[in-house]
């Protein structure tokens, strides 16, 4: 490449170089609230713009050099690092945020970086007189503020994914119940009004009551209650979960939605239901784990979920009503016997 070439390509880089560092200062000028520096700040970009389009346009139709200027634009480049510099100092006054004084550090050091090449030039060619030894020290400024940048760029990584976990568990504590950590009412209540903007929807619902919780609560105390439910919960849960969702619905209800309405599939995750409630009783001896169910399915003439819902609840009571004519409710008379706190058998 010419050197002419090389000499031109150089002054058009320093000519265009503050007009995107003049333009990023906006935002941070705009942030100190103060309408006389906004003023000195359009003023500026103003006369930057328009010295670099006539100083270029002068050199194009060969009229007045670029080399010829360089000492009136690198006086206005110096304008320009003032200007940067009070704007950053004042903003780094307010800052409150790490990330954001970081940055404002490590553009103060590349400013003074660049100040000190611009001070050192000026001195040995129109002075002859040699400040420092050392020369040439914007580009290791450049470096450091890109290293800032890193440094800046992996604290806000951090903490937006501190805020994403804080936010995550936020959630999962609002939709999810305290004691059995499935999904609470709410969250079923959001999923049901889902299900309801639906076209064709296929479901089934699933009612659940747990039997003999209050003869368990006044006869061995909470804790053995709060197992009861727990237990019913991860029964339930495992049986249901991987048809749909399964939530408490609060106290001893719980409810399930399985994403489909195919009878045979039904009677298949009823009759896994039941296995797994025998295989929680042998797991905790004593336990005495009873839960009475119903459950609808969506039809052509009825597909309203609240309905459903209603219908599912209504089948439920009915099968916990013949599990009381049947006895199945009656807890461990001997058991409870044993009891300080024994009472005559009841059901709930």
């Amino acid at each position: 490449m010419p050197l002419y070439t090389i000499g031109l390509l150089e002054y058009l880089a320093l000519y265009l170089a503050p007009i995107p560092l003049v333009i990023y200062m906006r935002e941070d000028v705009r942030a100190l609230n103060r309408p006389l520096m906004y003023h000195f700040y359009r003023a500026l970009l103003t006369v930057q713009i328009a010295a670099t389009t006539i100083l270029i346009g002068l050199h194009t139709v060969d009229l007045v050099h670029c080399a010829a200027t360089l000492k009136y634009m690198q006086a206005l480049i110096v304008c320009n690092l003032v200007y940067f510099v009070i704007v950053e100092f004042m903003n780094l006054h307010i800052s409150h945020q790490l990330v954001h004084k970081l940055f404002l550090v490590g553009m103060l050091l590349l400013s003074a970086c660049v100040f000190y090449d611009l001070l050192f030039y000026y001195m040995d060619r129109y002075r002859g007189v040699t400040l420092l030894p050392v020369k040439g020290v914007a580009p290791l400024g450049l470096v450091i503020f890109i290293f800032i940048l890193l440094v800046s760029f992996y604290i806000n990584l951090t903490e937006k994914m501190m805020q994403e976990t804080e936010r995550n568990s936020l959630i999962r504590s609002a939709y999810t119940d305290e004691l059995t950590k499935i999904h609470n009412r709410r969250y079923c209540m959001e999923y049901m009004n889902r299900i309801m903007e639906m076209e064709n929807p296929d479901y089934t619902v699933f009612c659940f009551d747990l039997n003999n919780l209050k003869v368990t609560n006044d006869t061995y105390g909470h804790a053995k209650g709060d197992l009861l439910i727990k237990s019913a919960a991860e029964v339930i849960d495992k049986a249901f979960s991987p048809y749909g969702i399964v939530a408490r619905m609060g106290g001893d209800e719980f409810i399930a939605i399985a994403e489909t309405g195919d009878p045979e599939k039904i009677s298949s995750i009823t009759g896994e239901f039941q296995e797994c409630i025998r295989e929680k009783n042998l797991e905790i001896p004593d336990l005495h784990l009873s839960i009475a169910y119903g459950y609808a399915s969506c039809s052509p003439k009825e597909y309203n979920i609240e309905k459903i819902y209603q219908i599912a609840d209504d089948r439920m009571y009915e099968n916990k009503q013949a599990q009381k004519r049947s006895g199945a409710l009656t807890p461990d008379r001997e058991n409870a016997s044993h009891s300080p706190k024994a009472v005559s058998p009841a059901v709930q």
